[in-house]
């Protein structure tokens, strides 16, 4: 042998084998995760490797067996060894991880489709909704805090309120994690609360998302200035995947479609997906205390915001959550702005969403609960930004909208405020 890697990959029924021969060491153990992470982001998560031709089995290479092992546990598929050389048996066996990294043939077919599922396609996309099972409302409680225009005019001690989330609770605004008004003053900045994490990115000279996740008797709490806050479940579970001629559909397609097909009026929705390109902002300079429109003055502007100049963290994983109204006389108007209009659906909503941004994870096949998998990335992925998504409609120099090339949803109608 010459000392690379080949990799063939093969389709089989059910599954996906990947021939391997060679060296699994450092360098070319990222030609394997290259492959892998390629089938994964594919959604194939029933994944084989004949090492019976690998010569050397390195430790990186076995943390990559492993992580993949992981992934391939946590959207229910299999990952494993069907054939090993004598050597990679020997590795494995002295590591203690032959038995874990076993391939075992799945069931074809053995991803069955929810009950109460319908299936539509949209602007190029498949759609498939199901009822979520055991939640007896399904149903949200909204409650609109502080003023949404004071980012305009500053805000002070007054406007700080503290606010404590937790399972099935959810908000987004502008906030901060800290002890109080004088200790978040300088850091205030765009958060995400959902369920047992709350996560936020702080304005001024750290430019570091942080987040609060509940352990035991700690419960994430967030300092707000302004915001929206959800208590309620959940009704239904959407997937969305590319039909053959489209690779990626945009924030609004996904808000607008789901309005029109569900007829909720006002609802609530949770969105794991991969970006194709994120278009959004954020606040660099606290807005506490400025004076009459300075936040938005020229040239100041570009100083006290980070906006996109073109879709960023193409790859990546949004955990968004979207607040959506059509109802014209609804309090919520003053919190939200309009979607873009599409072709199939040119009414215009109107929406607030925020995204918490991780590094790459593939997105299980069938339903999962939501607080699944929120603990999942906040355990698993290293969170990357927090950021307000729009559409960015400037002549010219505008990036567009955020869209996502496939993924999961968990909506809930707002029925009371």
């Amino acid at each position: 042998m010459d000392g690379k890697l080949n990799i063939i990959r093969e389709e089989r029924p059910g599954h996906i084998l990947f021939r391997l021969e060679g060296r699994i060491d450092a360098y070319w153990s990222k030609y394997l995760d290259e492959a892998l992470d390629n089938a994964f982001r594919e959604r194939e998560y029933n994944i084989a490797l004949d090492m019976g031709n690998i010569e050397y089995l390195s430790s990186l290479g076995i943390r990559s067996l492993i992580r993949y092992a992981k992934m391939a546990k946590g959207v229910n598929g299999v990952f494993g060894i069907s054939a090993s050389s004598k050597e990679v048996q020997a590795v494995l066996e002295m590591v203690g991880l032959a038995g874990m990294l076993e391939w075992k043939r799945p069931e074809i077919n053995a991803d069955k489709t929810e009950d109460k599922t319908t299936e539509f396609q949209e602007d190029g996309f498949i759609f498939k909704v199901s009822e979520i099972k055991g939640k007896e409302n399904g149903t949200f409680k909204c409650t609109l805090n502080g003023d949404p225009e004071g980012i305009k005019k500053g805000f002070t001690q007054k406007d700080c309120i503290s606010a404590k989330f937790g399972s099935g609770k959810y908000g987004l605004g502008l906030g901060a994690i800290g002890s109080g008004f004088d200790d978040c003053k300088s850091r205030f900045g765009e958060y995400i609360a959902l369920g047992d994490a709350v996560a936020f990115m702080p304005s001024g000279d750290v430019n570091t998302p942080d987040f609060m996740i509940t352990e035991g008797s700690l419960i994430p709490s967030i300092n707000m200035l302004y915001g929206i806050s959800l208590e309620g479940s959940f009704s239904h579970f959407i997937k969305f995947s590319p039909s053959e001629n489209r690779k990626s559909v945009t924030l609004s397609s996904i808000i607008n479609t789901l309005a029109q097909k569900t007829g909720f009026r006002e609802f609530a929705m949770i969105m794991m997906a991969e970006s194709k390109g994120l278009v959004g902002v954020a606040l660099r300079r606290s807005p506490v205390a400025l004076e009459n429109d300075e936040l938005f003055s020229f040239p100041q502007i570009k100083e006290n915001l980070n906006l996109t100049t073109e879709p960023e963290y193409t790859g990546d994983i949004s955990l968004s959550l979207s607040i959506v109204t059509r109802n014209e006389t609804s309090p919520l108007r003053r919190f939200t702005r309009e979607t873009a209009p599409t072709f199939e659906n040119p009414q215009k909503l109107r929406h607030h969403t925020h995204s918490a941004i991780f590094g790459y994870k593939p997105i299980a096949k069938s339903q999962i609960a939501v607080e699944e998998a929120i603990k999942s990335l906040f355990d698993e992925e290293r969170l990357e930004s927090v950021m307000h998504l729009l559409n960015d409609r400037r002549d010219a120099t505008g990036a567009g909208e955020s869209e996502f090339t496939q993924g999961v949803c968990w909506i809930g109608k707002i029925d009371k405020f």
